[in-house]
């Protein structure tokens, strides 16, 4: 089956990448992207076909993967409304837009809604997705293309892919927030930054590696760290104390409200 991108942003080119590196066949790609510069880098750094016209892409493809903003789904819409997806799939990248809203802007009938992130960039993405319309062999295909870039988690449930969104698609930002406190809090306490930086990126990356190669719960590995009046113990009580558990659930939880508002109807 042939791959077509609709946007060949940030999110476009790590999927496209992650394609090729598992050897997915060039000549069997094709990326629009409106940014001729943009295009041009595309079709030079990969090999792949392209042009400025997304019709081009959708009737190069049997799998389109929409990988521009959300914000653009009815400009891109608005482009497309003439032209049936027939059997073709559509797959979606776009934060917070629902299934009915693609049923509802294109004339298609396969639809594959996802959530990848930013760890796509060096094929390390965890990406939450379901669909309609899809028989088991295409459905399987698609999963190689999500298993291209990173691991798969398959829903039945559409609203999962919000809470998904709230939780890996957002999440990076969060480490990326308490990896930055961890670093200052070093440098404050009089360590250079190279050196603040160096111990806390290596700390969070073993300590993930051992929870994922453990498989022990989270709050049992928090245990083994932690020795009776001890400093782990201390800065742990300070955590609790300014209610950083709470901070962290209420920030998802938000970020959940928000994928879900995005695809409703604007009023």
């Amino acid at each position: 089956m042939k791959i077509a991108f609709f946007g060949a942003g940030k999110m476009g080119e790590a999927i496209l990448s992650g394609l090729i590196s598992k050897g997915f066949n060039k000549n069997e790609i094709f990326v629009s992207e409106v940014f001729n510069d943009r295009l041009n880098y595309i079709k030079e750094k990969y090999e792949v076909n392209g042009s400025n016209k997304n019709i081009d892409a959708l009737n190069f493809g049997d799998v389109i993967i929409s990988a521009v903003k959300p914000q653009n789904l009815k400009d891109l819409s608005e482009e497309l409304k003439e032209n049936s997806f027939n059997e073709k799939i559509l797959l979606s990248i776009m934060a917070g837009i629902k299934i009915q809203n693609l049923l509802d802007s294109f004339n298609v009938k396969k639809i594959v809604r996802t959530m990848p992130n930013i760890n796509a960039q060096i094929g390390e993405a965890i990406t939450i997705w379901t669909d309609i319309g899809l028989n088991n062999e295409e459905r399987e295909f698609v999963k190689k293309i999500v298993s291209s870039f990173g691991e798969e988690v398959y829903v039945s449930k559409e609203d999962y892919i919000d809470i998904g969104t709230s939780i890996s698609g957002s999440g990076p930002a969060y480490v990326f927030y308490f990896l930055n406190a961890l670093i200052d809090a070093g440098v404050y306490l009089g360590l250079s930054r190279d050196i603040s930086e160096k111990l806390s990126v290596q700390t969070i990356l073993g300590s993930i590696l051992l929870k994922k190669n453990t498989k022990e719960e989270a709050n049992k590995l928090i245990h083994s760290v932690t020795s009776p009046g001890g400093t782990t113990s201390e800065a742990l009580y300070k955590f609790e104390e300014n209610r950083l558990k709470y901070s962290i659930m209420s920030g998802v939880i938000e970020a959940y409200k928000k994928s879900k508002a995005l695809g409703e109807p604007k009023k």
